[in-house]
């Protein structure tokens, strides 16, 4: 390269070097929009009626789909590098299967965790770390 079309050298390491450090506050910056894509993808399922593993739930028995307002009953939070996510109100009862009839209908996942869950938080935390890699590049 001829030595007046040259990048400085310095100057850009400096800036990756302070990019590369800005790494360790990924998650802290991601926290918010990995809460909401947690409770896009329940409200998703929930509106499908199915569990976590994609298995239909039982229907009642008036044919209808159970627990259409279980969304609602979620609760998603971050705290300090954990996601927690339970489940309130009556909804908690048919998640355990502890109602009339004994039928369990999982909200929550309760071993691997599935896909589209994995997947919305990968989505968000490549998001920031892009955006971090990429914040005073133009």
């Amino acid at each position: 390269m001829p030595r007046g079309k040259r990048k400085r050298p310095i100057a850009a390491i400096g800036s990756w070097t302070e990019r590369i450090g800005n790494l360790a506050s990924v998650v802290d910056r991601a926290k918010p929009r990995l809460v909401r894509a947690l409770e896009v993808v329940i409200a998703r399922q929930v509106a499908s009626g199915a569990d976590p593993y994609g298995k239909a739930w039982k229907k009642t028995k008036q044919g209808q789909q159970p627990l259409r307002g279980a969304a609602s009953a979620v609760d998603v939070r971050a705290t300090g590098n954990v996601l927690t996510v339970t489940v309130t109100r009556h909804h908690a009862r048919h998640h355990l299967g502890a109602v009339r009839g004994k039928v369990r209908r999982r909200i929550l996942p309760s071993k691997k965790l599935p896909n589209p869950y994995a997947a919305a938080v990968r989505r968000v935390l490549v998001s920031e770390f892009n955006r971090t890699m990429k914040a005073g590049t133009s």
